[in-house]
């Protein structure tokens, strides 16, 4: 091992490197999450509500199969190199054979389900192309983990933006001159052997890891055992989120699935952020699990998160059928009122991945397996009432009360293993929503003056919240901001109250 991977793996430096860190990390996010609501609606408005359905299901009905790694392998070796850096030749090599063998395992189980459940003609094609991209993302996302865990988020944001950019660009230009679902599908293909190429070369210069190791079949064996627990987490999670499409699907056709999945795109499109800052914060909270500094982390991570979460939620209710109706058309209005549901459970789903998050820092996989399963069991059987009587709106409503259960169960081993954290930086976000959502109320402002006022008004009386509730978090992440009187006296009367 060089000097360089070693500086790579020391501890974040302070609040500044953090937010850095996230800065970069959401900048990947962002533009990713932008160009694949791009990519949707250009598909949605120019190939119509069945074919849209078609994509729609099979992006979401393939990672069912080949999460199990990402949440598995990925944040498992992602873990282990924030404590370990040494063991990068090893973890790269036998971490990645073994990525790839789960994979290209669930994949191939994907495939042949799949298979039995899309029937249009050219479907089964569209299936395969878009599988094996979806695999391809998921062997990034792991090189991804790699530098996440030696704080290289930088050059991740990099290889997830060339994905982006590529897959998009091509795919608008595939439709710009009448191409079908599968020229679509194979644009799409393109942008993920991209990815793969980039991510492979920016390990290899940035970190340097040197000769890499033969396979080494314990490690693998380890490494499998060792995500067990969190793989099945995995799957349970995504198809909280996942197996109402399927069941839609099934139940009600492909014309119902693409308006749930245009429905769905306005949770999809904005979970970057939890993303983001697990990817950050993660690090962090293994590295300082046993001094038990590590919560502080989970604090900042989970206020952030309402701060981003909350106006979205609440502002579907004012604003939801005008945006649907000028993003994808008239045909799709009706998707306006699973909107306001879905943004709802997204609220829940960030918290409860935030302590997910927490939790695996703590060593607590089982009980993080268990909640999922709870959870998941909750929403197939709501589903099963809720799909035949009112369609996609009854399967947005299940995945509301599912989150309801899953963020209730985590906080409560949250509570159990590490006390109760600190709610005093969460205070500010919801009270800047509740005054927001208090003016636009009163000003019955609708459409784009909804979205702006609403989004001028929270922003304000966020900065404000903020300043008055919880001014350490400024002082935190902008060392050199003054605070109010009454917060700099107590610094200046005791110094530990400033570190």
């Amino acid at each position: 091992m060089n000097g360089r991977t070693t500086g790579a793996s020391a501890p974040f430096g302070d609040a500044r490197s953090f937010a850095s860190n996230t800065l970069w990390t959401l900048l990947a996010e962002i533009v990713g999450k932008v160009a694949s609501f791009i990519l949707v609606v250009l598909i949605a408005r120019s190939l119509g509500r069945v074919e849209y359905g078609v994509f729609a299901f099979i992006l979401a009905f393939v990672p069912l199969f080949t999460i199990f790694g990402k949440t598995g392998l990925n944040t498992d070796v992602m873990q282990r190199l924030a404590k370990h850096p040494e063991r990068l030749p090893d973890m790269l090599s036998s971490g990645l054979a073994a990525r790839i063998g789960v994979g290209v395992v669930g994949l191939g189980i994907g495939l042949v389900v799949g298979s039995f459940l899309v029937t249009q003609p050219g479907a089964r094609e569209v299936l395969v192309v878009l599988g094996v991209a979806l695999l391809l993302d998921e062997i990034s996302s792991y090189l991804g983990a790699v530098l996440k865990a030696f704080d290289r988020m930088k050059v991740y944001a990099i290889g997830a933006l060339v994905n982006r950019a590529v897959s998009t660009s091509l795919a608008a230009i595939v439709l710009a001159i009448g191409g079908s679902l599968l020229t679509v599908s194979v644009a799409y293909l393109g942008g993920s052997i991209a990815e793969v190429i980039v991510g492979s070369l920016m390990v290899r210069r940035v970190l340097r890891p040197g000769r890499l190791r033969r396979l080494d079949l314990s490690v693998i064996g380890e490494l499998v055992r060792r995500a067990i627990p969190l793989g099945i987490a995995g799957v349970i999670g995504i198809a909280l989120f996942r197996i109402d499409t399927v069941m839609l699907q099934a139940i009600r056709g492909p014309a119902e699935v693409g308006l749930y999945g245009v429905a769905y795109r306005f949770l999809d499109s904005f979970l970057f952020v939890t993303y983001a800052l697990a990817g950050v914060t993660l690090p962090r909270m293994a590295r300082e699990a046993a001094t038990g500094r590590g919560i502080r982390a989970f604090e900042i991570s989970a206020s952030l998160q309402l701060a981003f979460y909350l106006p979205i939620a609440v502002g579907a209710f004012f604003t939801a059928r005008w945006v649907v109706t000028t993003v994808f058309g008239p045909d799709y209005s009706s998707a306006a009122v699973a909107v306001v549901w879905l943004t709802a459970a997204g609220v829940l789903y960030a918290i409860a991945h935030t302590i997910r998050v927490a939790l695996i820092a703590l060593d607590r996989r089982r009980e993080v397996a268990w909640i999922a399963g709870t959870a998941l069991a909750v929403n197939v059987g709501v589903n099963l009432y809720a799909i035949p009587a009112h369609g996609f709106v009854g399967a947005a409503v299940a995945t509301l009360i599912a989150e309801i259960i899953e963020s209730g169960l985590l906080g409560w081993q949250l509570v159990r293993s590490n006390g109760v954290p600190s709610l005093r930086p969460a205070v500010a976000p919801v009270a800047a929503v509740c005054l927001m959502a208090a003016f636009l109320w009163a000003t019955r402002w609708s459409g784009a003056a909804a979205v702006a006022g609403g989004a001028v008004v929270y922003m304000g009386a966020l900065a404000l919240s903020v300043r008055l509730i919880a001014p350490d978090v400024i002082k935190r992440a902008f060392p050199g901001a003054p605070l109010p009187a009454w917060d700099a006296e107590v610094d200046r009367r005791d110094p530990a109250a400033a570190r």
